[in-house]
Order: C-alpha cells, then sequence, then structure tokens
C-alpha cells in the first residue's frame, strides 16, 4: 500500500468534520453535474463524477475528522486503481498519484487539505493532471492571512542585496558614524540640544556678540 503523510512541519490546522467535508464533497458534485461539456470532455466528466462518489462513500464510512484520514482515503482509492487488473485501464491512477505527491511535498501544514485537492484537480483536469513542479508554479505563498503571487528574485539584485548585507556585517558597530548634537542659544527656533543630526553635516556654531545694538520696533 502506498503511503503518503501530510508534512510535518509547522502547525497544522484542525480538520474540518466528516458533515462538513460531506457538504463540500457534494458541493462539488452538483457543480460536475452541471457542465455541459463536448463529447471529448464528456469522458472526463464522467470519470470526475466517478471519483467523487467514490470519494463521497469512502468519506461517509472512513474519514475521522483528520486530514491523515482524508489522506489514507485517498491512497486507498489510489491502490484500487493501481491494481493489476486495473492499471493498464485506468485513467484516474495518474492523477491521484500525482496529487497525494503534491499533498506530500507541496501542501502547508495550514492549508485546507480539501481545498487544495479541489484546486489541485481543477487547475489541469483528471485526465491531464500537472505536475507538482507545474501547479506549484502557479500558486500563491499562504501565511500570517496574506497572499502574494510567487515572484522570482533577479539573481544580480540577490548577489547585490548579499555583498551589502555582508559589507554591513564586517563594518561592525564601532565604524558606524556618531551622531552629533548641537546646542543652540535659548529660545531660538533653530536645532536644539535634544535633536541630533548626522556627524557629516556641518557643525553650527552660536552667532556670536558683534557689539552692535539691535533696534527694536
Amino acid at each position: 500500500m502506498t503511503c503518503v503523510m501530510a508534512p510535518a512541519w509547522g502547525q497544522a490546522r484542525s480538520a474540518p468534520s466528516k458533515a462538513v467535508l460531506l457538504t463540500n464533497i457534494e458541493s462539488w458534485t452538483r457543480s460536475v453535474r452541471l457542465w455541459n461539456p463536448d463529447r471529448v470532455e464528456a469522458l472526463e466528466k464522467d470519470i470526475w463524477l466517478s471519483f467523487l462518489y467514490r470519494l463521497r462513500s469512502h468519506v461517509s464510512h472512513s474519514y475521522r475528522d483528520s486530514d491523515a484520514s482524508l489522506i489514507r482515503i485517498l491512497n486507498d482509492i489510489n491502490d484500487v486503481e493501481l491494481s493489476s487488473e486495473n492499471k493498464a485501464t485506468s485513467r484516474l491512477a495518474p492523477f491521484l498519484t500525482l496529487l497525494l505527491q503534491a499533498v506530500r511535498e507541496d501542501r502547508e501544514p495550514t492549508e485546507d487539505l480539501f481545498s487544495f485537492l479541489k484546486e489541485f484537480a481543477e487547475y489541469g483536469g483528471i485526465l491531464d493532471p500537472p505536475t507538482p513542479e507545474e501547479f506549484m508554479e502557479t500558486r500563491e505563498y499562504r501565511g500570517g492571512g496574506l497572499s502574494e503571487a510567487a515572484q522570482p528574485m533577479d539573481l544580480e539584485a540577490a548577489a547585490e542585496s548579499f555583498e551589502i548585507q555582508e559589507l554591513a556585517k564586517s563594518m561592525g558597530p564601532e565604524l558606524a558614524p556618531e551622531p552629533a548634537v548641537l546646542d543652540a542659544p535659548e529660545g531660538s527656533d533653530g536645532v536644539g540640544a535634544d535633536e541630533v543630526v548626522p556627524s557629516h553635516e556641518p557643525r553650527l556654531e552660536p552667532p556670536r556678540n558683534s557689539g552692535e545694538s539691535t533696534l527694536i520696533l
């Protein structure tokens, strides 16, 4: 029996109850029934419905409110498809094999397993399933409630960023410029004693008394 376990890293989310999972499967089944395919797609529609009927039956009898339980069900269905009497003609085995590989390698532990399964199935279809690598290229990073499309980083920019970080580490705090504190005469609107300016700026000197009287109007 093929065994695929969910990722162990990170904090796993709570799996849905059997009632919730059955409701989700039934909703998905209804949407597939509404397809109006041409003759080429009619075969795939039949395979989708057959898979969903079998999934619902297994969940109804064997699901134990855990992701591991749902993965075990998918493995059981795939084992039947890979049996000696079915393997040569199975249209479902390649899909389930790639799906279980993607679950093992790519699913985040906080990600809903059923949603992952549905997204994978709807990405390329059951008759032409994507590889896990193809599937992950179009996915979004999910973390902290935010989602953003994965963007490859330019290699030159990455190298420059790394060099800057290494240079900053090598300088150390003793080489960092110290701030200069400037005093201003009492009542001045200029820079006061509690304000700091960079040391590379010219130091301002307080105005000197030139001995000339100031005419106040």
